[in-house]
């Protein structure tokens, strides 16, 4: 074969390769596309592609045909740099210079990777699971030729549904601001460095990362990664939710994973703060399970029978804990989803609470809202901690 292959010519030698994904990366400046996937599907028992296009603050989906495609992929070898082809028996690594001459590796699949040759129901996830990633590798979650750990699997699935939530809010900030975002109680970091390695490498926004917690070791070698990816928007400190103080008020505030009242004090600080986003995925609410169990409901209350079993007390109070929390951030000017969250540390799925500041103020709305959430309290006869924040600050 030649030395170095022209765009056609590397478009040609893929389409006769019976390919199931590439991945493009590494875009041009010429474009405001800045990563493309195609992917084979079938649909009718006929093959077609679907062709994902990657902006800053957006996802495009083209479908294509054969016919179709062989200009599509000649197209996108012009507009990026590095491509990486799967096919059945060899995976196929693409790389062009400057004067757009591309070379290209190829690596045989061990019998143990061979797939089916129906992928449509293979999932399409954010941060593909075929492509050496970083700090992916750096955590152990990925070996170095691009491969889930097995054991892994689940948190890189969690990380991937993640990203998910946070692209979706993405339309809520200019497309050339700087997002600086605040993590609380960010444990390992796992999603801090996926969160920020997404924004900052895969969709080159701006971005300022500061992760929170209580614990030193974890922090150190937070920091110590951090400077070893070269990830300079990214820091990590030691501190409480409750007592943490920031100069600038961050526009997203994360808080995954804080027990108890600590997701309180986390959401209380992120209105404060004035944030744009907030994401929450609670546990261990135990607060307003103490209080009911402490007073229990009258027995002529209708809600009595959920609080008679320990296992169903407990849920109906984490659930109603959680409702709560969503109508006081909806009382002060949030618009609010509670969603279904992959989880993989407590318990199989958890509730992810998503809050996008209003761009303006409805006091009959809020007026509403609060009535709404005076009655509830009424009924079950407790004091959530958070309406006592906000109020402390006068954000209700």
């Amino acid at each position: 074969m030649k030395e170095t292959l022209s765009a056609q010519e590397a478009a040609d030698f893929c389409f006769a390769q019976d390919f199931y994904l590439i991945g493009f990366s590494k875009s041009k400046k010429n474009t405001d596309v800045i990563k493309m996937r195609i992917r084979r599907v079938f649909v009718k028992n006929e093959k077609v592609f679907q062709l994902e296009s990657y902006t800053k603050t957006q996802v495009f989906h083209k479908t294509l045909t054969q016919e179709s495609l062989l200009a599509e992929l000649a197209n996108a070898f012009t507009l990026f740099g590095a491509a990486t082809v799967e096919a059945n028996e060899f995976r196929f690594f693409f790389f062009s210079n400057k004067r757009g001459a591309i070379r290209y590796t190829k690596k045989a699949r061990k019998e143990s990777d061979a797939l089916p040759l129906t992928h449509d129901k293979k999932p399409n996830y954010l941060l593909p699971d075929s492509e050496p990633i970083a700090f992916l590798i750096a955590q152990g979650i990925m070996s170095t030729d691009g491969k889930v750990v097995k054991k892994m699997y689940p948190k890189f699935r969690q990380i991937n549904k993640f990203l998910e939530f946070i692209h979706n809010v993405l339309p809520a900030f200019d497309e050339n601001q700087k997002i600086s975002i605040l993590d609380f109680g960010c444990g390992k970091a796992y999603l801090s460095f996926a969160l920020y390695h997404y924004l900052h490498v895969e969709l080159r926004r701006a971005v300022q990362l500061v992760g929170l917690d209580l614990k030193e070791p974890v922090i150190k070698n937070a920091n110590a990664l951090a400077k070893r990816l070269d990830f300079a928007g990214l820091e990590f400190f030691c501190g409480d939710i409750a007592n943490y103080k920031t100069e600038s008020a961050p526009d997203m505030v994360i808080c995954l994973h804080a027990c108890n009242t600590a997701t309180d004090y986390a959401l209380a600080k992120a209105v404060q703060y004035g944030a744009k986003v907030i994401m929450a995925v609670p546990c261990c609410q135990h607060e307003l399970f103490a209080q009911i169990k402490q007073t229990p409901l009258p027995k002529e209350n209708p809600a009595a029978p959920l609080f008679e079993h320990g296992i169903i007390a407990e849920r109906s109070a984490a659930l109603l804990t959680d409702t709560m929390r969503a109508t006081l951030l909806k009382a002060a000017g949030y618009k609010v989803q509670v969603m279904e969250f992959i989880d993989t540390e407590h318990t199989p799925k958890n509730i992810l609470i998503r809050a996008i500041k209003k761009d303006s103020r409805n006091a009959e709305y809020e007026k509403t809202v609060r009535e709404s959430y005076s009655a509830l309290k009424k009924f079950f006869g407790v004091e959530p901690l958070l309406e006592t924040l906000l109020r402390d600050e006068q954000l209700l």
